[in-house]
């Protein structure tokens, strides 16, 4: 999605969890000769980890990333007070599921959100504007060996002007 996104932003700034996730970036970059993507590795599990962030972010985009982080309430809290004023934040999640999507039983995720509880953890945060709509659909066959559909939400909110 960074690559794509990139043409449409003046600065990107790529964050992932992931050390293989960023140096793959960090390749198609330089194999692109990108300028305006800045890879950075950033610990979600950490919250607080968000200081690393410079600057405040006109938009901020996720995609399936969300269910990965342990606590999304304190994320959504630290990532408001990293963000512009006006700044939009879109999220492409799960849908609540029935914890079989992963096919690592032992990997420790959420199994999706509630949009309702989504939305009063987002307005909790701060955010205000919260709207979602069914994005996609993943057919796959899940850890049960059942052939499951889950519903892709994407959702976006705004961080009020003061």
């Amino acid at each position: 999605m960074t690559t794509r996104i990139a043409p449409h932003c003046a600065r990107l700034t790529a964050v992932d969890s992931s050390r293989e996730m960023i140096r793959m970036l960090n390749e198609k970059v330089a194999a692109g000769n990108i300028v305006n993507i800045e890879p950075l590795h950033l610990d979600f599990s950490r919250p607080e980890k968000a200081t690393e962030l410079a600057g405040d972010f006109d938009f901020v985009f996720s995609s399936m990333t969300l269910h990965h982080i342990p606590d999304p309430e304190s994320f959504l809290r630290e990532l408001i007070g990293h963000m512009s004023p006006g700044g939009t934040l879109s999220i492409a999640d799960l849908d609540a599921e029935d914890g079989l999507f992963h096919d690592d039983a032992t990997e420790k995720v959420h199994h999706g959100f509630d949009r309702q509880e989504l939305q009063s953890s987002l307005e909790s945060a701060g955010f205000a504007n919260v709207a979602f709509i069914t994005a996609h659909v993943i057919e796959k066959k899940n850890r049960a060996g059942k052939q499951t559909a889950y519903p892709i939400f994407l959702l976006t909110a705004v961080k009020p002007q003061p």
